[in-house]
């Protein structure tokens, strides 16, 4: 599969696919060719903190690229791309593996689990929400089950790890979910096998090996905290979220709607509507969940069904879901009670498992009672009349169409028009169809056969005909959502994603110069629209626009109040969002627009003058509110610089800053406007170099059109000298006489130093996965096995674990 993807150059589709693409390629693009990983980024809302963003792309094998730094130059990035993907894959199909094996007899269950999990893993339009959101789990699961069975802290530290790794490459209100499906799991296995559980914990010693696995364990997790709000008390978030980011109780039950049963008809049609998460898990596995449920009397699955009805009912909006908001530690940040699904899908597999081991013991006896071979006869049945409703439902195209788009306006309205772009071709959606009509069909006649059938020799050969049914039903579902959601590209396309420097451009302008390719990749990609496209596209474009057309959720303070000052708003006024800022729900295209009224406003922010101004003095006014009631005076002509004072901080520089606290109209409408020549010597993400020179000028003062924070540093001929907040929005410093080597830069060593930390500890997971996987795959044991065509019985020993971590 990523041999195809790579070979072919294709690139994912759109939606958050494509946004977790170009956020790895800005990243790692800025190391390759600026030499550190981007704190900032200038090319969004006027420049802005790149903290969130960061997080949520910082997969295992891309936190080691960025400290690979230049030895990546030269290569493309998507390759680089897919493997990363690729590692995160081969993570949870080891998980899924050592899980397994601690649950099945037989390694052919284990082997049907796996291709069942890692074939319903459809991550191109979603890589948070339908992989991110659970690949590390069943890793972690096993873990603890090793940590309770040997009681060595080691798998706990390991555990308590990868659920921090996990937090990473996914959005940051994953960890109350996902935690709390992993605590369900648990709370059921004790309350199941009490006297198994207090006499391991009865082994556990709370001596050295606790406390180090305890600390690092919150180290881990605060470092996280930290990286996630680092420089955020400046940002303005208009997510229909509290200022500290918790969702109000009716935003987490129902922002994106709730969970409906209906969307578990694609366990059976084998079609996914949805662009956020998909269920379609085979064919079979829904007649081997109930089989399992029915016939395995070990019952050793209980707490796996325990926990899916439990998420069920989280997901579903019930009373429930207002008890976990409330009691639940973080689950106020949570919200997507849908998007529950992907981690009930993958304990379904589980389950499927159980059923299917049933099947492997029924084919090593001589007889089947009456009431089994009823079952296998009514399933078979049961998917043959379904079989039927799917060719029917294939024939009528205009009708399936229609109910597909009720399923998706049922899920999430606002996915209805890009999910109509997956369904417009006739041989898109009836392809889907008809390859789970055929599956359905071929299921009925061995499930069928399996009731009629008296050799034990032909049983083994249905059921291993089932398993390879499955095997093409669930693939080709896989290949045909891969071939839909992804794009080739050509030659010219291709260089798209090649690393290559951005380029400083001296104004902001809505224009894209000499057709830039990157723009025109966005025309075409199938699942791209402006009202699902973010705002953070804009540092794949690398276009410095002045306007923002894509969805908008937040931007720093400072510009907050720049846009609410010209827009007639209070700029103390935390509540409201800009007039200029608007959201899909206003039912406009959403984004940000800089207000055209005053002629000031455009020269301020770069538009109608470089981004990099020039003026002889700095009027000083001591707050913001007094600069918002200059710029915006229909006096101002945009052509006198303010700066915000600083009293309680003594500084040489503000001696040559002219103090007024009331300027008249006359002084508003001065020029004091400088035309000096001047270079750019480096532009980056982090950094911006200019040389210039002021001649004998007494005074001289820069403007970078950049939006203020406080993180950002200067130096003036390699002195460090004041960044003042200037014009509301922006940042300027004073200037020397001569040549003035200006260097701005927003380089943290505090977040430098956990960059390094989280790349030594993905560089450690990845020496586990390749060491994990080699072992699993010389393992002799299981190999005999796999090559034994005899079915092992299924014993009611406790299943013993092959592979040890």
């Amino acid at each position: 599969i990523f041999f195809y993807l790579i070979v072919e150059h294709r690139i994912v589709g759109g939606h958050d696919g494509f946004e977790y693409l170009y956020l790895q390629y800005y990243f790692l693009n800025n190391v390759v060719n600026g030499g550190e990983i981007p704190q900032w980024t200038p090319f969004v809302s006027h420049g802005t903190i790149v903290t969130w963003w960061y997080i949520i792309q910082c997969g295992i094998l891309q936190n080691i690229y960025l400290l690979a730094g230049s030895l990546l130059k030269g290569l493309n990035f998507l390759p680089l791309f897919y493997i990363g993907v690729f590692v995160d894959e081969l993570l949870l199909l080891i998980g899924v593996w050592v899980l397994g094996r601690r649950y099945y007899s037989s390694p052919l269950t284990v082997f049907f689990v796996c291709i069942t999990i890692m074939g319903s893993c459809i991550w191109m339009l979603q890589p948070w929400w339908n992989f991110h959101f659970y690949y590390a789990i069943p890793l972690i699961l096993y873990l603890i089950h090793r940590f309770f069975d040997s009681a060595q802290w080691r798998y706990c530290f390991a555990a308590c790890n990868l659920l921090f790794i996990q937090s990473l490459a996914g959005l940051p209100y994953f960890l109350p979910a996902t935690s709390l499906a992993i605590f369900l799991y648990f709370l059921f296995y004790s309350l199941l096998n009490t006297r198994q559980i207090r006499q391991n914990l009865s082994q556990i010693s709370f001596r050295g090996p606790f406390f180090i696995t305890l600390a690092t364990t919150a180290f881990s997790f605060c470092a996280l905290y930290f990286i996630m709000h680092f420089g955020t008390d400046q940002m303005m978030n208009y997510n229909f979220r509290s200022a500290d980011g918790t969702s109000s109780l009716d935003s987490f039950l129902n922002y994106g709607g709730q969970l409906s049963l209906m969307a578990f008809v694609e366990l059976l049609a084998g079609v996914s509507p949805a662009l956020d998460y998909n269920l379609y898990i085979g064919i079979i596995c829904v007649p081997l969940i109930l089989i399992g449920l029915i016939f395995n009397l070990q019952r050793n699955f209980l707490h796996i069904f325990l926990t899916v009805i439990i998420l069920l009912l989280f997901g579903m909006g019930t009373w429930l879901s207002v008890v976990l908001y409330y009691c639940w530690p973080m689950m106020g940040f949570f919200r997507h009670l849908p998007l529950i699904t992907p981690i009930i899908k993958i304990f379904l597999c589980f389950l499927a498992g159980f059923g299917f081991e049933v099947l492997l013991a029924w084919a090593d006896r001589l007889s089947l009672a009456l009431l089994k071979r009823l079952l296998l006869a009514i399933l078979g049945a049961s998917l043959f009349v379904f079989s039927i409703y799917l060719w029917t439902l294939s024939a009528a195209y205009p009708d399936n169409f229609r109910f597909f788009a009720r399923l998706v306006e049922s899920m999430v309205p606002r996915y209805l028009p890009v999910a109509e772009r997956l369904f417009h071709s006739r041989d898109v959606l009836t392809g889907m169809l008809d390859l789970a009509c055929v599956s359905s069909l071929l299921a009925s006649v061995l499930f069928i056969t399996l009731a009629v059938l008296r050799s034990q020799r032909l049983r083994l050969i249905t059921i291993y005909t089932l398993l390879v049914v499955n095997g093409i039903s669930i693939y080709g579902y896989k290949f045909s959502e891969i071939y839909f959601k992804t794009m080739a590209l050509n030659r010219e396309m291709y260089h798209v994603t090649e690393f290559q420097p951005f380029s400083y451009t001296a104004r902001r302008s809505g224009i894209f110069k000499n057709n830039n390719s990157r723009k025109d990749l966005l025309t075409i990609l199938p699942f791209v629209t402006p009202d699902i496209l973010n705002f953070s596209v804009q540092m794949f474009l690398g276009n410095d626009m002045p306007d923002n057309p894509f969805r908008t959720n937040f931007c720093l303070r400072p510009f907050d109040q720049y846009l609410k000052a010209y827009w007639g708003q209070a700029i103390t006024d935390i509540n409201t969002k800009p007039l200029g800022l608007v959201s899909p729900s206003d039912g406009v295209l959403p984004g940000f627009r800089l207000p055209r009224e005053h002629a000031a406003a455009l020269k301020i922010s770069g538009v109608t003058e470089d981004k990099v101004q020039f003026f002889s003095h700095a009027e000083s006014a001591p707050s913001d509110e007094m600069i918002a009631m200059y710029i915006t005076d229909p006096a101002y002509t945009g052509d006198v610089l303010f700066v915000l004072s600083d009293d309680d901080k003594a500084d040489q520089n503000r001696k040559d800053a002219s103090v007024s606290v009331h300027l008249n109209r006359q002084r508003l409408s001065a020029d004091e406007r400088l035309h000096l020549s001047y270079q750019i010597r480096r532009f980056d993400a982090n950094n911006l170099e200019i040389q210039v020179d002021t001649g004998g000028l007494a005074s001289a003062w820069l403007l970078y059109s950049d939006t203020w924070h406080p993180f950002w540093k200067a130096t003036v001929n390699s002195r460090d000298t004041r960044v003042y907040k200037a014009d509301l929005a922006y940042k300027a410093v004073k200037l020397e006489k001569g040549l003035n080597q200006v260097h701005f830069y927003f380089n943290s060593s505090i977040m430098s130093f956990f960059h390094v930390l989280l790349g030594i500890n993905s560089l450690f997971w990845m020496i586990m996965i390749i060491g994990l996987a080699g072992k699993i795959l010389v393992e002799r044991s299981i190999g005999n096995q796999m090559m034994d065509k005899s079915v092992v019985s299924i014993s009611r020993r406790a299943p013993t674990t092959v592979v040890e971590c």
